[in-house]
């Protein structure tokens, strides 16, 4: 029976032993959690204390200028209101004087009153004469090809010397015949009209 008491004390002191092995454990485990926790919550303590101290910014100067900002677009709206009516009063003018100006189009125009039979004349037909023409191009110069002579003469259109034409005696452009040729000048024929062309000097 003594020797159970023994076993019973002895098994009750390990436990009691253990528990407390295990208690320091513990309380080494939270002593370095503890200190762990400390080195990370001094940073967030130090910003928190530097945010509570920093000085908070003046509102004041944002809502003047809100209020700023909001007094001029209620101004332009304003304006552009005003401008908005001042052009729809000049569509509406312009739209009536339109509306006038087609009533007035569409009236019929007054017939114009006939002169008396007595004094209306009948005009007799005047007859012209033809005019003469005239040639269509210049007379430059007068030069000799295998001892004849030849005629260079140039359209009056052209402007150009590489458009000139060369006639010999007897020979035609556009209906003007080249009759005779002299020193400074040229005789053509076009139909019963003669001319002379003279060379410039």
């Amino acid at each position: 029976m003594l020797k159970r008491y023994q076993y019973r004390d002895l098994l009750l002191l390990s436990m009691l032993v253990v528990i407390g092995a295990l208690l320091v454990l513990s309380q080494r485990s939270l002593s370095h959690l503890q200190s762990g926790l400390s080195h990370q919550l001094a940073p967030l303590l130090q910003r928190i204390t530097v945010l509570e101290t920093r000085p908070q910014p003046d509102m004041t100067g944002l809502g003047q200028h809100i209020d700023m900002l909001s007094a001029r677009q209620l101004s332009q709206t304003a304006e552009l209101t005003r401008k908005i009516s001042v052009l729809e009063q000049q569509i509406t003018a312009l739209q009536s004087s339109v509306a006038a100006l087609k009533r007035q189009a569409e009236k019929p125009l007054p017939a114009l009153p006939h002169p008396p039979a007595a004094f209306v004349r009948c005009r007799a037909p005047v007859h012209h004469s033809p005019r003469a023409a005239t040639a269509p191009f210049s007379l430059t110069g007068i030069e000799y090809r295998a001892g004849n002579p030849v005629a260079v003469i140039v359209p009056l259109r052209e402007k150009h010397l590489d458009k000139i034409i060369l006639l010999r005696p007897g020979e035609q452009w556009q209906g003007w015949r080249l009759i005779s040729l002299s020193h400074h000048q040229a005789r053509f024929r076009h139909g019963n009209q003669l001319q002379r062309l003279q060379v410039p000097e």
